[in-house]
This record gives structure tokens, sequence and C-alpha cells, in this order.
């Protein structure tokens, strides 16, 4: 007969948090988390065949927040299109473990310059590379960038967030 050890009493204490919370166990859950994924979260397809998933939390006095999931990567954006500025924050999502923060950063949205954040400084083959924002003079686009590697998956592209 074998018996079945915790996590917890294998990895020392306070060192390492699973992400038991992604969880959906109640079936009346599971419905509902999946009429949200349906009616809530786009599906975009890009050029090059690539898919992401966008969610869009808000959009209230001219400020958007919108999540943005590509691969293992998520992007959450908090832009004020009044004022121009705009908060980046890059999480992984390390399988059993969860969402790790890899970088954040906070700026002004200007014509013909990029917030860009690096995050090559993460262990391992976790993660490495860039994601950013700028705005695209021509069209008044704020467009969402990335070139990075995270667990072995590569992804290179863009996508438009919101017109100012």
């Amino acid at each position: 007969m074998s018996s079945l050890t915790s996590p917890s009493t294998m990895i020392a204490s306070g060192k390492i948090s699973f992400a038991a919370d992604h969880a959906v166990k109640n079936a009346e859950d599971i419905t509902l988390n999946l009429k949200f994924f349906r009616e809530c979260i786009e599906k975009v397809k890009l050029d090059d065949g690539q898919v992401i998933y966008v969610l869009q939390t808000s959009a209230v006095d001219s400020v958007i927040v919108k999540k943005i999931v590509i691969g293992p990567v998520e992007v959450d954006l908090t832009i004020d299109t009044n004022a121009l500025t705009i908060t980046v924050q890059i999480y992984v999502d390390v399988p059993i473990i969860g969402p790790h923060l890899l970088a954040q950063a906070m700026g002004a949205l200007k014509f013909n310059s990029d917030i860009e954040v690096d995050f090559n400084v993460t262990p391992g083959d976790m993660a490495s590379g860039v994601a950013g924002i700028k705005i695209d003079a021509t069209t008044n686009d704020v467009v969402l960038f990335w070139d990075f590697t995270s667990l072995g998956i590569e992804k290179k592209g863009s996508h438009v967030i919101c017109h100012i």
C-alpha cells in the first residue's frame, strides 16, 4: 500500500506556495466559469497564427484595465487615456505553482517612445525577453508588443490595446 505525502511536508515551510486557488471544484462554479470564459474573454488570432486571450476588466472614466495572456505569460495593463499613463505587470504562470510576478513598470505614454519591460533577470528558463507598450503615431493606437521565451515557448508579436 502506498501513501501520499502532501506538498507542505515535502518542501520546507515558507519556501514555496502552490496555487490551489486555480482549481474550480464546485460543479455549479465550473458552468459559471465556462460561461464567463465564453462571454467575457476575447480569443484573438493574430496574423502569424498566434492566439492570445484578452480580458477587459474595466473601462471607467478613461481608465482601461486589461489582462492579456500570451502562452504562459500574462500582461496586466492599466491605462489612463486622459493622463496618458500606464502601469504594466508581467507574470509567468509556472505549472502547478501558479503565477509569479516577473517585472512591472509605470510611466507616461508619449508618441514615438516605448515603455519596455525587460524580464531577462528570471532564474533558469522561467522567462526571458521583453514586453512593452507604444503609441503608434500614425493611428494613435496603444500597442502591446512582446518578444520572449518562457518555459521553452517562444513568442513574438504585437496587439492593439486601444485607440486614443
